[in-house]
């Protein structure tokens, strides 16, 4: 998403158009990125959390607004061309989640952080290239509409803006499965180390998002010899797929406690759709939520045959957490 050179507002052109904003914008995040790019190399765990969350807010918003009102009217036109910008959006979001997880394990390296911008400025230059030209056919409603949510990414604290940023407060949270097995009745476990972000819009609720990840290495059933066997290369294989991530595409709120969050979760080399049932607590977004998955769709297909026939474990995993949150 980042641009070598700037626009500077003294040499606009007399028609400063959307293509030339989203542009700017471009190099408005390279310059947030080289806070972060200089404060992991220093190892400055103080000022880093800061710059990071400024830039991912930028970006963010930046996704957004293309997406929301510009790739849709795009892809009429160029199919393919939208299909990629698309798909790489979708990268860029799993990689931000990721080093999230880094940034929360106070492990996010420098060597990563710039591998992550030259992958966003390859990005942004195929943007400008093909995208922003044709973006200044836009109607002045989705020009608006694309301005508003780069200025949401703009603001500096994210408090004052219309979605608040949140992270999962692993302290105080929890994240449990529930297996059936037919010798055992259930095989009941949870996940030591997990977390994420939500970004909460209290006055559209159904704007609200998440992302979250799980360490997959660290799931206790309390039995040190099953737990082995779960981590192994007959189910998680966790030496090869370590990390499970979710993120949200959309959220419908039923009433002011209840809503569906759908989005994709990616288990074990595989990527699918999952819905998550959630219920509302208090005023702050924290909240208990449920979903269930199919193990044989995502690859987990270890199973072992009764004498008297059948299989002992079954096929669906019920999940549930009970998140709390912070202001980072």
């Amino acid at each position: 998403m980042l641009m070598h050179k700037r626009v500077d507002q003294i040499g606009r052109p007399a028609v400063w158009t959307i293509g030339d904003e989203l542009a700017e914008d471009h190099w408005r995040m390279e310059q947030l990125f080289s806070h972060v790019v200089s404060e992991a190399s220093a190892g400055d765990g103080d000022r880093l959390p800061q710059s990071w969350n400024a830039f991912e807010r930028a970006l963010v918003a930046h996704l957004e607004g293309e997406e929301l009102f510009m790739i849709k009217a795009f892809a009429a036109d160029h199919p393919l061309d939208a299909t990629r910008i698309l798909a790489e959006h979708q990268g860029i979001r799993r990689r931000l989640t990721e080093m999230d997880v880094d940034l929360d394990l106070h492990c996010l390296r420098a060597d990563r952080v710039a591998a992550f911008v030259d992958d966003l400025r390859h990005h942004a230059r195929a943007e400008e290239e093909m995208l922003y030209p044709w973006a200044n056919r836009l109607d002045p409603a989705s020009a608006s509409g694309v301005r508003r949510i780069l200025q949401i990414g703009r603001t500096t604290s994210p408090a004052s803006a219309p979605a608040e940023q949140w992270r999962i407060d692993p302290e105080r949270s929890s994240l449990s499965f529930v297996l059936r097995h037919l010798v055992l009745l259930e095989i009941k476990g949870h996940f030591t180390r997990w977390g994420g972000t939500v970004w909460f819009d209290r006055t559209d609720p159904a704007g609200s998002r998440v992302e979250a990840w799980i360490d997959l290495g660290s799931v206790y059933t309390g039995d040190a010899e099953r737990d082995r066997h779960l981590r192994s290369p007959e189910l998680l294989d966790v030496e090869r797929f370590p990390r499970a991530t979710f993120i949200s595409d959309s959220v419908a709120c039923f009433d002011g406690r209840r809503a569906l969050c759908h989005g994709r979760l990616s288990l074990h080399g595989h990527e699918l759709p999952i819905d998550l049932e959630v219920r509302v607590e208090r005023d702050a977004p924290s909240c208990d939520v449920a979903g269930a998955i199919d193990r044989q769709r995502f690859g987990l297909h270890w199973n072992q045959d009764l004498d008297v026939g059948g299989l002992v474990v079954g096929d669906t995993v019920r999940i549930s957490a009970h998140i709390e949150v912070t202001q980072p």
